[in-house]
């Protein structure tokens, strides 16, 4: 089937418009591309900071939703369906995935970082770990009438943090602690109301802080300006009044700047948990406290294991998330114009591309 797809030749060169053929194979599908999400890491590989596995040209593009219009064999149940691919997609066998560590695969398919991506018509993927997307116009089933080209969002850029909280452990009364409201806090956020957690948004920006607001945090907190009072200490007195002992108090730490990540080390007293949630496109160096003897817990988490998303999707559909208001849709030939600025985009949305 012809595939009409942007690629990058060289970093920095602008993308260049390419037509091929592709054909799934055994375990493999053909998808077509209703949307893809562009995100920082694409800019970082355009523009050379991120090194590619394979040799360019490469179609770039990670979030990707689509219809599946080619299977091979011992994938044609998929033909037909509606989807959304997985930001990474692990081989499901090998001695990290049967382990539960699948993040560490080392068979891992990544679109548009290890094969071609969803800068283009169709993309061809293995058929594991798809995750399948119900008929979207019940109303029943999805009251906020999410369309297919929004649910790109869920590979990756709402995946990330979805999985975050999922490892950390948050339930209902807990006490979830969000350090930076880029789109990756904000959706945090909105994840750990639906889950029933007391929420805390820390940023610096007054505007990103009102949002969280908005979207159900019950202490947004400027760290510039906190009455005189050390935002440590408004920490520990909103969970205190709630009761959440210091074992029920997440930290996610969802910002790449040096400030935020001292910040949220600073917020890990004894018996507390921090995630670092997502990838870091630059260099931190955290002050890491002593982790014996406060009993407390860090890890990172990017990505989700495919698994998980169909609990994801059933979150997304039920309306608990503001999706429409992170989207911001254009037609796959702008990607040829300015590509930089569409990775950045103001109000904390994300460019979906559409092919016409």
């Amino acid at each position: 089937m012809r595939v009409d797809a942007w690629s990058l030749r060289a970093p920095r060169a602008p993308l260049v418009a390419e037509s091929r053929v592709e054909f799934p194979r055994a375990g493999e599908v053909l998808v077509r591309v209703r949307g893809c999400a562009v995100r920082a890491s694409d800019l970082a590989i355009f523009s050379g900071r991120i090194p590619v596995p394979i040799d360019l040209p490469l179609t770039l593009g990670n979030e990707i939703s689509g219809n599946v219009v080619a299977a091979g064999r011992g994938a044609e149940h998929w033909r037909g369906h509606d989807v959304v691919i997985p930001s990474a997609l692990p081989c499901g066998e090998c001695a990290a995935c049967n382990c539960g560590r699948s993040a560490m695969c080392p068979r891992t398919v990544i679109p548009g970082r290890n094969v071609h991506g969803g800068f283009a018509t169709h993309v061809r993927v293995p058929a594991r770990g798809l995750c399948l997307v119900p008929f979207l116009g019940d109303k029943a089933s999805n009251p906020g009438g999410l369309d297919l080209a929004t649910l790109a969002l869920l590979s990756g850029t709402v995946a990330t943090p979805y999985q975050a909280i999922a490892r950390s452990g948050l339930v209902e009364g807990d006490v979830a602690i969000f350090v930076g409201l880029g789109i990756h806090g904000l959706l945090g956020v909105q994840i750990a109301v639906a889950r029933g957690a007391h929420v805390v948004a820390l940023d610096p920006d007054p505007v990103r802080l009102e949002r969280a607001g908005e979207l159900g945090a019950e202490l947004p907190l400027l760290i510039d300006d906190t009455a005189g009072k050390p935002v440590a200490e408004h920490v520990d007195d909103f969970a205190s009044e709630r009761g959440c002992p210091p074992w029920r108090v997440r930290i996610y730490e969802t910002c790449e700047k040096q400030r935020c990540r001292e910040l949220a080390f600073g917020l890990l007293t004894a018996g507390r948990t921090l995630a670092v949630v997502g990838n870091r496109l630059g260099s931190v160096s955290p002050p890491v406290p002593d982790l014996a003897t406060h009993d407390a817990t860090v890890f990172g988490s990017s990505g989700c294991a495919p698994e998980r998303y169909a609990e994801l999707l059933q979150l997304a559909l039920s309306g608990k998330l503001a999706l429409k208001s992170l989207v911001e849709v254009r037609s796959l030939a702008s990607v040829q114009h300015r590509f930089q600025d569409l990775a950045h985009r103001p109000g904390f949305r994300r460019v979906v591309l559409v092919p016409e």
